[in-house]
Parts: structure tokens; sequence; C-alpha cells
């Protein structure tokens, strides 16, 4: 029992002289002629307490070392050039505490630390660093402040898994493998998260590393993705970018990778796209393949819960092979993509493959169901949905799910041409005027069997006091998203005010400095200000503009 000192006439000493030394309860003080510490010398000796003195002359530590001795409860001093750390030399060391210092050791091993969750400081590693090994520093989770690897080659297997109290990454130019679970669980990093090139990435590296709130750099010669790498990567932020050399994205790569944004381009490289890849990337607007592009496999629901989608283009795909396209029909690529979310086939797929009752899917330039949601639930809070036509096609059967209701006028801008059902009347803009001391804008109407343009902003009234939906179009050509600037019809001769429409919102900032006005209850125009942040232009809906920046009044009447 007591302390264990080693007096300094002692030069050597052999394996596990003091293994399972269990009733030593005191403090350790090594010889300070001693140039090694052996393998397994103090294994298991959990009583011992305080601070683990490496003497200057000290320069390997051997495996198993001090594993298990949990009791230490100080700090280590690493006092000379401790050059090698062996396999589980401090593993279960869970109570030493404050900085990791080894800016000597250019070579750990295997589970040097594993499960040191005391240490409180920063982690200091030497710039000749091989090396991190597997499990090195796993479940060191109150090491602290930026992780720097100033240089490795590799980081090994789950080496810094459940590290949760870093709070930044900094990895070397010299590395060229991370791999599986090596930095899962490494929850409060911020910042961007930059992966040096030619970097290989094992699954579930990057998983639930949630803290990241930049953007992700991935490296330019990365040519797999692998199995849940960024899975829950939720904080992660700006367009997501895809070198040109990649040819695959594994399973559930994604998942929850909610704040990435963008259109993402797919490189012609990419030939696997796995099971739920990116599974609810809400924020993600649209996916478009290559020309040329060599896909060949897409796992089941990869854009699952893909809430802000609007299209995915595959029109630079050979025809795909899957046994049943449809969002509600598992197996399919697009199970649990919603019905907003055009999809443009490859040209050639077989179209009897699409599931009876499906909407949106184009292939070879036909729809057979085209369904435009004014709303819907699971798009961006209920707000109107985004259509952009991306490539023209036919509709067998089109639809527009908005109710027209109530006695004033709307607005209506649909991107495929329509008729209006009996008790609705549409008007077309002819000029604005000033009567009274007032400004007017003049509609006229058309007669009730006129067939509305597509990308033409109307006011419609329902002129018999009922409810009223839209009626179905069969086969009528639903061209190309014009520029918002296209859709103008003047109201003035001088272009102060013209009326415009959109089949996407625009949001309120974007929408006030194009000094635009909602038709609004009470048939008045009223301009959308900042002052009022929920102030936009809903899509399908026609506004009025002042491009030439006419002062803006407060309201005008129609």
């Amino acid at each position: 029992t007591g302390n264990l000192y080693i007096p300094n006439s002692v030069t050597g000493m052999g394996t596990a002289v003091f293994e399972n030394c269990t009733n030593l309860n005191g403090w350790l003080d090594y010889a300070d002629n001693m140039t090694t510490v052996p393998d397994y010398t103090f294994h298991n000796c959990n009583n011992l307490h305080g601070n683990i003195v490496l003497p200057p002359k000290v320069a390997t530590v051997g495996h198993y070392a001090f594993q298990n001795d949990y009791n230490f409860d100080g700090q280590l001093h690493i006092q000379g050039n401790v050059w090698f750390i062996g396999a589980h030399a401090f593993e279960h060391c869970h109570r030493l505490n404050g900085n990791l210092d080894l800016h000597t050791v250019t070579r750990l091993s295997e589970y040097s630390f594993n499960d040191c969750p005391g240490f409180n400081g920063q982690l200091i590693l030497s710039g000749s660093l091989e090396n991190v090994p597997t499990f090195c520093f796993n479940n060191c989770y109150r090491l602290s402040g930026t992780l720097n690897i100033p240089r490795a080659d590799f980081i090994g297997a789950n080496a810094f898994q459940n590290c949760s109290g870093f709070t930044a990454l900094s990895l070397p130019n010299t590395l060229q493998h991370i791999d599986n679970d090596a930095f899962q669980g490494c929850f409060n990093m911020r910042g961007d998260l930059r992966i040096p090139a030619s970097v290989w990435i094992g699954d579930r590296a990057f998983r639930d590393c949630r803290g990241f709130n930049g953007r992700l750099y991935l490296p330019n010669n990365l040519t797999d993705i692998r199995y849940a790498a960024f899975w829950e990567c939720n904080n992660l932020s700006g367009d997501l970018v895809f070198p040109a050399g990649l040819q695959k994205i594994g399973q559930e790569a994604f998942v929850n990778c909610y704040h990435l944004t963008g259109n993402v381009r797919i490189p012609a490289a990419v030939r696997e796209i796995g099971y739920h890849t990116f599974w609810q990337c809400m924020d993600l607007e649209s996916f478009t393949f290559d020309s040329g592009s060599q896909l060949t496999t897409i796992g089941e629901g990869a854009w699952a819960n893909c809430y802000s989608l609007k299209y995915i283009d595959m029109l630079g795909c050979q025809p795909l092979t899957a046994s049943v396209i449809s969002r509600n029909v598992t197996g399919s690529p697009f199970t649990l993509a919603y019905p907003y979310t055009l999809v443009y086939l490859p040209n050639g797929t077989n179209k009897s493959k699409i599931r009876q009752g499906d909407v949106n899917f184009v292939v070879d330039g036909q729809c057979d169901n085209f369904v435009v949601y004014d709303t819907h639930e699971k798009y961006k809070g209920n707000r109107g949905c985004d259509y952009y036509i991306k490539h023209a096609f036919t509709a067998a059967n089109a639809n527009y799910t908005r109710t027209f209701s109530g006695t004033d006028a709307m607005t209506l801008f649909l991107p495929y041409p329509t008729t209006l059902p009996a008790g609705m009347t549409a008007y077309e803009l002819k000029n604005m005027k000033r009567a009274g001391g007032e400004s007017q804008f003049v509609f006229s109407p058309l007669p009730s069997s006129a067939t509305l343009d597509a990308n033409k902003a109307y006011v419609v009234r329902v002129t018999d006091g009922g409810s009223h939906n839209l009626p179905e179009m069969h086969n009528v050509v639903v061209p190309l998203t014009p520029a918002l600037a296209s859709t103008a019809v003047l109201g003035t001769a001088d272009n102060n005010w013209q009326f415009n429409g959109t089949t996407q919102f625009i949001p309120n900032v974007l929408a006030a400095s194009m000094k635009a006005y909602n038709l609004n209850a009470g048939n008045t125009w009223l301009p959308v200000t900042t002052a009022n942040t929920n102030g936009h232009i809903h899509s399908f809906r026609g506004f009025l503009t002042s491009p030439t920046g006419m002062a803006p009044a407060k309201s005008f009447v129609m």
C-alpha cells in the first residue's frame, strides 16, 4: 500500500513488474534515469493517484503501461522527449486532467488514450506526427479548443469519436485517409468543414458532427462518399458542391443535413447513389445530372423528405431500370419524394414503370398527370410552392389545386394555359389613369370562353358568389419558365408601372426592392415593404411593379 517510489539508482525494469498492484494507493515517483516505461509496467494499478510525471530521459511508453489506472487524478507531465506511446498505454485513465501535451510524440499507437474523459484542456500534437491510430483519443470528450492536427497521413477508425469538447477542426494537407467513425460525435465543432485534397473518407467519418455551421469543402480528388459519412451534420450550410471525379454517393451519406442549400449538380462520373442518401436535406432546391451521366444505380428513397426540392433533372442519364417509379411505393428511387417535385426522367425510360396515379413525372417530353400545388403542408411552412419549368413538356392532364371564392378580385399566373369555369371572369391590364385625384389601374374582361395563356398575369373574379376550382386541362403545352422581366405587361407607356407574374415565391426583401404591389382585400394594391417582414409575392400570382423607381404610393384602387 501507500506510495510507489522508484529511486534514481534504477535504470531499467522488466515487463509488467508492478502489474495488478491494486493496493498501492499513494502517488508514483518514477526514477529519473529510466529511459522507458516498459509494457504493462503499471497495468491495473488502479488506486495510484496524483500526477504522472515522466522524467526527461524517458523516450518511450510501452503498451498497456498505465492502462486502467483510473484513479490518477492529476496531470500527465512529459518532461523530456517521449517520441513513442504504445497501444492502450493510458487507456481508461479516467481522471487525468488538464492539457494533453504530446508535442514531442511522433508515433502514437491504437487506443493510446482511449476513454480518458478527464483531460479538459487542449490537445497539443507534434508537427512530425506520423498517424493518429484507431481509437487513439476515443471518448476524450472534455478535451477542448481547436483540434489542430499539424501533420498526419492517416486518421484511424474511431480516432476522435465522441470528442465533443473540441470547438473547431484543422486538418493537415498531408492527410490521405480518414477511416470509419474517425470524428463521429464531435458535435461541438463549429465553422467550415474543410477536407484537404486527395483524402479518402470512411463510413460515418463525420456522423453527428452537427456543430459545423459553415460550408462543406469536399476534396477535389474524392471518388467515393461512403455510408453515413455526413449523417446528421445538420448545421452545415451553403451550397452542396461535388467534385467532378466523384463516382459514388453512399447510403445515407447526407441524412438530416437540412441546412445544405443550392441547386446540386451530380457529376457525370457518378455511377451510384445509395439508399436514403439525401434523406431530409430540406433546403436543397434541385438536382441536375450532368450530360453523359454514367449513373446505373439509385437506392430507395434517395430524395425522401427533401421538402424544398423543386425538380430533379435526369435528362443527362441513361434510361432508368428501376422496377417501379413512384413516390409512394417501397423500392422506388423516389419513395417519399413530395408530389410538387417535378421529376424529368431520362428519355427512353419505360413509361409503364410509373405507378398509375403518380404525378409530376416527365418522360420523353410527356407528363400524364401534371399537378400544380398552390401550397403544400410540407413545403417551406405551407407557403406557396415553387415551380420552375426547366424543360418544356406536354401534359396529358393538368390541374391546379387552388380554390377561388369570395367577392374580392384575385390574381392568377399559371405555367400552363387554362380556361375558367362558369361563374368566374378573367381580366387583362389595359392601362393606368388618374381620375378624381386617384391612380386607377384599368383591367378589361375577357370573354367567358377565352383561354388564359401560360405565364401571363391575370386578375380573376368570382361572379356568381360560388366557390370554384379551375377545370382539368388536357394535352396542353407547359413551356419553359420565362425570365421574370419578360412576363411584364405595361400599364403605362412610360414603363413606370407594369403587371408581372411568377410561378415562384418572391421573398420580402427582393419584392420590396422591386417596388412590388400585391392585390389585397378590398380590391386595393398595397406595397410590399421591409417594415412588414411577412410581405412577399406568393407563387402563381400577379403583382404590380414600378421598374423605373416611380415613387411608391400607400395604395392603389382597382
